[in-house]
């Protein structure tokens, strides 16, 4: 049975807090409707959480939060939808994604505050307890009890926060904690303290078809399904680290995707459950059949079939066309600058890209591309020129695709430098070059050359 309590992560004085609202107590309620607000009319799907005659409160998966709606501003409403409905009409991902983190638990055990050195504590937790360095806990202090205000009886009790503290040095039996950023707390000995609770991490497999091979479009939902779980608050497994484990396992073919080697990448990622599927069909309408499997047990924690249309059904490995775009001839967006003489800019064949010194705003330099999953792999070069003004401090060269990294240099600091190479993005809609220097950037004359999309 599946635990549906709608987890809602939302930013709050630079750290994470989660709000829970209880759904049903058995199985959840999905309603989806078309809603005219104060702009043009949105297709709305979500999880029910109450409704009465003028309103419905609701759990959006695709906003992931939740929203009070009027009724009057509500069209075609069907209560109760199924799974398919839904996915119908916003897409298998969000939908996936928020059944699949409710049916994973979530880490750590409430502690209490053992002594107090201002403005550091110690608590009773430590790593075995699940406790790690940079982890946020809640600290609160008492509760008061909630009455009936006709009868009197106790309903419950209300707990106070405090406060959100950092631990900075976890050991086995015990952790010293700080408060988080500028903020300050009074710790008191015996206060309670909670680790803001987060899932344990789950990997998401590229979905195969009838005879095992990962296709481009398993592979592109299985993005999708990554990207709104961690949105869920669900710690995933990068795709690079699942690339890796695949490599080291020399797994190679449908193989990769066999029951038995789906638990040797599990355990090597320290993975606590997988999301894996299959594709069965055609590109026009296909079946996609997901399941939720805990690594060390083999249990099937969640399990779901949702009909998808026009999905690529093309495996991957297979030959496309192998014609190639420079990215040059694409429009940057959402691009971060260094300093002036040498700021993100297309010179020829390159992407000139000076980082400003780690000190100075955000201490990258970046540019964006939309390429809308179109392509098979990309080839570059990341460069770092011979120049009069020798470099100070080294500096990082990083490829993202749709937020999660693809390529990493690591440290690089000897001039001239060329790094040529070709990674995998089947699937990824945003591509961003980042180039981010440790310390002081002068003379760091960096940026990326002959980038080319491979179809």
């Amino acid at each position: 049975m599946l635990s549906h309590t709608v987890l809602v992560a939302a930013a709050a004085k630079g750290a994470f807090v989660v709000a829970q609202c209880a759904v049903a107590a058995e199985a959840p309620t999905l309603v989806h409707f078309q809603y005219q607000g104060n702009g043009p009319t949105a297709s709305v799907a979500g999880v029910l959480i109450k409704e009465d005659a003028a309103t419905l409160q609701i759990f959006d998966l695709q906003l992931l939060r939740e929203r009070s709606l009027k009724k009057s501003s509500i069209r075609l409403l069907t209560n109760p939808a199924t799974e398919q409905q839904v996915a119908a009409r916003i897409g298998i991902a969000p939908v996936a994604a928020w059944f699949v983190a409710q049916a994973v638990p979530f880490r750590g055990r409430s502690g209490q505050v053992a002594s107090v050195d201002a403005p550091f504590a110690q608590i009773n937790l430590g790593v075995g307890d699940g406790l790690a360095n940079g982890q946020t806990v809640e600290v609160v202090r008492g509760a008061s009890e909630v009455r009936d205000p006709a009868t009197g009886a106790i309903l419950g009790s209300e707990r106070h926060t405090i406060g959100q503290a950092e631990v900075i040095d976890a050991q086995q039996k015990l952790s010293r904690i700080r408060p988080v950023g500028n903020s300050t707390i009074n710790f008191r000995v015996g206060d309670s303290v909670h680790p803001v609770r987060q899932g344990l991490p789950v990997a998401v497999l590229p979905l195969v078809n009838d005879s095992g091979a990962a296709t481009r479009g398993g592979l592109q939902l299985a993005e999708e399904i990554t990207s709104y779980l961690s949105k869920n608050i669900v710690p995933i497994v990068e795709r690079t680290m699942l690339d890796k484990a695949v490599k080291e396992l020399k797994l190679g073919g449908g193989a990769q995707f066999s029951d038995e080697a789906r638990i040797r990448i599990g355990k090597l990622l320290g993975a606590y459950a997988l999301v894996v599927g299959t594709i069965q069909g055609s590109e026009a309408q296909a079946n996609v059949n997901l399941r939720l499997v805990e690594v060390e047990t083999g249990k099937v924690l969640y399990a779901t079939t949702l009909t998808a249309k026009r999905i690529d059904m093309t495996p991957i490995g297979q030959p496309g066309s192998g014609r190639t775009t420079p990215l040059v001839g694409l429009k940057p967006f959402d691009v971060v600058r260094g300093p002036a003489t040498w700021i993100n800019g297309h010179e020829g064949t390159k992407i000139k890209m000076h980082p400003p010194s780690r000190s100075e705003g955000q201490g990258f330099a970046r540019a964006k591309y939309h390429v809308n999953g179109k392509y098979r792999s990309l080839r570059f070069t990341a460069y770092l020129p011979p120049h009069k003004k020798p470099i100070k401090d080294p500096i990082e060269y990083t490829i993202l695709g749709d937020e999660r990294q693809l390529w990493y240099s690591g440290p690089v600091k000897l001039k001239p430098t060329t790094l040529t190479d070709e990674v995998d993005i089947q699937g990824v809609k945003v591509l961003e070059f980042r180039v981010r220097s440790q310390g002081d950037a002068t003379g760091a004359h960096a940026g990326w050359d002959d980038v080319l999309l491979v179809e």
